[in-house]
């Protein structure tokens, strides 16, 4: 969606979401930031890191490392901003391989229930049915997050053979979804509003455990959140690289001849924030807050393809938002967005809105007085 070019949709789009946040300017003390290698960043206590200019060229890839808060990444600079590389704040990091890979057409998440900076954990795999006792049994917990996907429930003993049940999706801007296959499942947690402050995604729920012929046998974990990105300045925004907010997939469950656990579900995408004077999202530039696949059966052969054996319980997209004076969004936007032009531009717009109304009443009525 371009603001300038399609303005009234635009308008439309922005009138019925707040304001996410006032643009914080950089006090530049951690002066100019343009790396000549990949690299992963250790992300101060509250989160921000405080440049002048922000320059990441081609084929530089740069990560962070959650601090103890779990805050999110806030990039803030004083001058341009310019991406031509990527910054993956995903859970569990991706396979930047497949960025270059046009057949793919799609970015495979890691499989883990660790969540990207500011995003919700997946939760834990149950262990055993109702008759499990001792240290290694336990139920299977939900995710956290703004909306975190729920656990399986622990089944009740019946018999020999007892079935585990799957995890539903975390939500985000779009709800998680529940399992269509090998399990009964939960339902995914719901879509939530824009949240008010910048935060991650939310985690999958854990499968439970179950039971097979007086063995204890476990679910798989929920897959963790996609992490929270915040890049503002005074000055121009563009990105012509990638910038990756990837939900985590859920964890596989151990099945065999007479029955299986319940696969964890997959994590929501995190959220995405663009504050500038200008923004400008290149045709070639890529911005994903995908969720992550469900989990599948550790007897299904597991190809370089998780979708193929996945059991649908996967985590909700997350939010992308953009706020400037003008707004040029190309590219490949896997996200939910939401466009918020400056007040002058309010003004603009609205001037634009009367003027094309009274032509419109002018020559259906003639004069206005």
């Amino acid at each position: 969606m371009r603001l300038l070019r399609t303005s009234l949709s635009a308008l439309l789009l922005a009138a019925s979401h707040p304001v996410l946040a006032v643009l914080h300017v950089s006090d530049g003390s951690d002066g100019a930031f343009r790396p000549a290698t990949s690299q992963t960043l250790d992300l101060p206590a509250d989160g921000i890191f405080n440049f002048t200019t922000i320059d990441i060229p081609s084929g530089v890839t740069i990560r962070f490392r959650s601090n103890t808060a779990n805050t999110g990444v806030f990039l803030r600079a004083t001058g341009a901003v310019s991406i031509g590389g990527v910054i993956d704040v995903s859970a569990g990091n991706v396979s930047l391989a497949d960025l270059v890979n046009p057949n793919l057409g799609y970015i495979r998440p890691a499989t883990t229930a660790t969540a990207g900076p500011g995003g919700g954990r997946g939760g834990l795999g149950g262990i055993g049915d109702t008759t499990c006792v001792g240290a290694d049994c336990r139920d299977a917990t939900a995710g956290t997050g703004l909306s975190p996907g729920l656990p399986g429930p622990t089944p009740t003993h019946s018999g020999l053979k007892v079935f585990g049940v799957a995890g539903g999706g975390g939500g985000m801007a779009t709800a998680g979804m529940a399992a269509t296959k090998y399990t009964a499942g939960v339902a995914g947690s719901p879509a939530v509003p824009l949240p008010a402050s910048l935060v991650g995604g939310s985690g999958g729920g854990g499968g439970s455990g179950w039971y097979f012929f007086g063995v204890q046998l476990g679910g798989g974990p929920g897959g963790g959140g996609g992490g929270a990105l915040e890049i503002s300045t005074p000055d121009s925004i563009t990105v012509g690289g990638s910038l990756l907010a990837l939900g985590a997939n859920g964890g596989w469950a151990f099945a065999n001849s007479g029955g299986q656990g319940g696969p964890g579900a997959g994590g929501s995408g995190g959220n995405i924030v663009l504050m500038g004077e200008d923004v400008t999202v290149l045709p070639n530039a890529r911005i994903d807050t995908t969720g992550g696949y469900g989990g599948g059966l550790s007897t299904q052969t597991y190809t370089n393809d998780p979708r193929a054996f996945e059991n649908g319980a996967r985590g909700g997209t997350g939010f992308l938002y953009v706020e400037g004076r003008q707004l040029a969004l190309d590219g490949t936007l896997n996200a939910v967005v939401v466009a918020v032009p400056e007040p002058q531009t309010y003004a603009l717009l609205a001037l634009g809105l009367i003027v094309a109304l009274t032509g419109a009443a002018r020559g259906r009525h003639g004069s206005l007085r």
